[in-house]
């Protein structure tokens, strides 16, 4: 395998060895179609760095090894489990509890995949105390488990000599094989013993020894498959057409230069502002070119009354810490740029709200309770009078009545305990769905809602961390709000994410690059000749500070030197009046 250069998600710009990139898991859209700016799905955050020149990386940041642990926290919940294919150099498999270095390999050869389950997607665990009893294992999974518990450390997960390698070709179809080029008598032995311990287990599973299949047809293979049910019970045999309930999501691994993503979140973002005023209560727009507070509800809005020529005044956009400016535009509209400092503002003040919401429900509380021993009096005393009123209606009711609704109140009374002592004991990351957050409209707050129905994203990574409860370092906040920052940027061209892919010269070339590149941005500034676009363009939140004074200034000596018109020049007899 010889050494080859990579295409920047973003930039399209060559990544060659060494290069420091910033990597994120992308999940392919089961939506495709319906919207082809979601043909990748941002599954988990942001990870630093070093392109290893075959594909993929290495030298992870030591600030962001949390990420990297995060990313197989996550696929430990829906990650499409493979055992070795045919091709024993990429067909690699995959795990639950598969290596860092395992899962890059087998997101280069496009192995990893991960299930979509819109219908139960906020389940148990596959395994596990607190874990969901009726889930039952993969075919592979089993057939390796009843193996290794009679041939203990002759089951590997690649092939290696006197070992067995378990796969599932098919859903719900086995196939074991043995050893590393190993065929004839001795492989045939092998299987023949692994076939009497599957039908001799009691799993309900049956084998059959045939030819090899694959690329080494000179082989034997074991094939596994249910055996029908004995009774009503339904068993599922192999899906020959692959079809499965939960369908599979390839995983791709996106690779933005490091250059390029310190750029784009030295983007400064504008935004257009519509704070109500705080002295009537109506929107900006609503007041007069001079500011003046409007005398009457307007549309409906909510008034408050206030006394003549009150002009508008509005409560701070972001905290004093965040750097911003406003830049007021067209007579009574304002705008806010802002930088990254207002995305991490918002990305760690929306996370420590859902914290709260949290903590008050595990106590029983309001998300807004600001006083808990006032709240908590409040609430038993209403827990209290209805328990009394419920209690004398049952009272009323016939013997038999009371009983059936008594005997029902214990069934829920006990499932209740048994469910909240599992939340306590066993949370899984379901447990911590995070529905909503107050302000969506915040930089950086986008992460926390949730995702495409039945397929993990960041959302889900913070639900399990809450769920494991394990602190949250501010390095995956900062890291988020970077994304965010990236997200915001994207959007205004049209850009989405997508994997990395190699699809350009074995070695960036820069000459041609640099050309392209300059070639386009004549086209644009072509193209936005004499349109309202054709203004300075900041790239940096200092620019855009200078740019907004610049105009203030600009606007004041165009306000000094226009000429007064002859019905407001103040004449001397007017003068004297006013006198």
């Amino acid at each position: 395998m010889g050494s080859f250069s990579m295409i920047c998600s973003v930039s399209g710009l060559g990544i060659s060895v060494g290069t420091p990139v910033r990597c994120m898991l992308l999940t392919k859209s089961p939506y495709e179609d319906d919207d082809p700016r979601k043909i990748w799905i941002v599954r988990a955050p942001p990870l630093r760095a070093v392109y290893d020149d075959y594909g993929s990386i290495d030298n992870v940041h030591d600030d962001d090894k949390f990420i990297a642990e995060l990313w197989l926290r996550g696929l430990r919940e829906d990650v499409v489990e493979k055992g070795l294919g045919d091709n024993s150099c990429h067909d690699v498999p995959v795990a639950i509890d598969m290596s860092f270095d395992d899962m890059l390999g087998a997101i280069r050869e496009q192995r990893l995949q991960v299930s979509q389950d819109a219908r139960n997607f906020w389940r148990k665990p596959r395994s596990g105390p607190g874990s969901d009893e009726t889930r039952v294992p993969s075919l592979m999974r089993r057939v390796e488990e009843l193996l290794e518990s009679k041939f203990p450390g002759h089951v590997s997960r690649h092939a290696e000599k006197d070992k067995y390698v378990v796969d599932e070709p098919v859903p719900h179809m086995g196939r074991v094989r043995f050893g590393q080029y190993q065929h004839g008598k001795e492989c045939t032995s092998a299987l023949e013993a692994a076939r009497t311990v599957i039908e001799g287990c009691g799993a309900a599973l049956t084998g059959v020894i045939a030819a090899g299949s694959g690329r080494y047809p000179d082989s034997a293979d074991l094939l596994v498959f249910p055996l029908p049910a004995a009774t009503d019970k339904h068993v599922v045999g192999p899906q020959w057409d692959m079809a499965d309930d939960n369908k599979p999501l390839r995983i791709g691994l996106a690779m933005i230069r490091e250059d390029v993503w310190q750029a784009l979140i030295a983007y400064p973002c504008c935004d257009y502002l519509s704070l109500d005023c705080l002295e009537c209560g109506q929107s900006r727009s609503y007041h007069k070119a001079n500011q003046a507070c409007p005398t009457a509800s307007i549309k409906g809005s909510p008034y408050k009354a206030r006394p003549k020529d009150t002009k508008y005044a509005r409560g701070p956009v972001f905290p004093p810490a965040v750097r911003h400016v406003i830049e007021p535009r067209e007579g009574t509209s304002e705008y806010v740029w802002y930088g990254l400092d207002a995305y991490k503002e918002g990305t760690r003040s929306t996370w420590a709200t859902v914290l709260e919401r949290f903590s008050c429900r595990s106590a029983g509380l309001p998300a807004t309770v600001k006083d808990p021993d006032a709240e908590l009096d409040t609430l038993f005393e209403d827990i209290r009078e209805a328990r009394e009123k419920e209690d004398a209606r049952i009272a009323a009711l016939p013997p038999e009545e009371q009983e059936a609704i008594q005997t029902s109140q214990k069934a829920q009374r006990e499932a209740w305990e048994a469910e909240d002592r599992r939340k306590k004991e066993y949370p899984f990351f379901g447990d911590f769905r995070i529905r909503d957050v107050p302000d969506f409209r915040l930089p950086g707050a986008w992460v926390f809602r949730d995702s495409t129905p039945g397929v993990i994203g960041v959302s889900e990574h913070f639900s399990m961390l809450i769920a494991d409860k394990v602190e949250v370092p501010v390095t995956l906040l900062d890291a988020v709000a970077e994304l965010s920052a990236v997200r915001h940027v994207l959007g205004g061209v049209g850009v989405v994410l997508k994997p990395a892919v190699s699809s350009g010269p074995q070695y960036p070339e820069w000459g041609e690059s640099k050309r392209f590149a300059h070639t386009v941005l004549q086209i644009a500034e072509a193209a936005s000749k004499g349109r309202e676009y054709d203004i300075p363009v900041p790239s940096t939140l200092d620019e855009a500070f200078k740019i907004v004074a610049k105009n203030a200034k600009q606007q004041k000596e165009l306000a000094r030197s226009k000429p007064i018109s002859r019905s407001k020049r103040k004449t001397p007899r007017a003068k004297a009046r006013r006198s």
